[in-house]
């Protein structure tokens, strides 16, 4: 009994960890609605991926998909399940669309975080690999809480 008041502590903090997360790279994504477009030209070609978007374009929808599935995290009512698979379908879609890339041989950063690197400087060059490992981590996390999230709720139903 002690380990489920336990697993609902760390479940309450790590969905709000995640929503804060998903709240950061999504306006980091949607800062480059401000960036003037001449000065980074890469925004304005065609994703490698998703060949038919400009990779602006591609950034500002995913960006108001994170927001939303940061106040879908947020609101209290929904089931703590729903909000696993939703980050759980997330983290499928950002591992696909990463591999995806070395398929296409993308050149450049992956975008995750809109052009805020390029804005905050050169210590920032990497952090495509730093996110690459976050997603990976918080995908592994999210599988094994989806196992015990289903676990609890077929343990609650008997």
């Amino acid at each position: 009994m002690n380990i489920l008041k336990h697993y609902k502590i760390f479940s309450n903090y790590y969905i709000i960890a995640s929503a804060l997360f998903l709240l950061f790279t999504a306006f980091a994504k949607l800062s480059v609605i401000f960036v003037d477009t001449s000065t980074y030209l890469s925004i304005t070609q065609k994703d490698p991926v998703i060949y038919f978007l400009t990779i602006k374009t591609l950034l500002v929808i995913v960006g108001l998909l994170e927001v939303v599935l940061a106040i879908f995290l947020l609101w209290r009512k929904i089931p703590e399940i729903y909000k696993y698979y939703a980050l759980f379908g997330l983290g499928v879609c950002f591992i696909v669309y990463r591999e995806f890339r070395v398929y296409a041989k993308a050149n450049g950063d992956c975008g995750c975080l809109g052009k805020l690197p390029t804005i905050l400087g050169s210590g920032f060059a990497n952090y495509s690999n730093v996110m690459l490992i976050v997603i990976a981590f918080m995908w592994i996390f999210i599988s094994l809480a989806c196992v015990a999230a289903y676990a609890k709720t077929k343990q609650d139903k008997l």
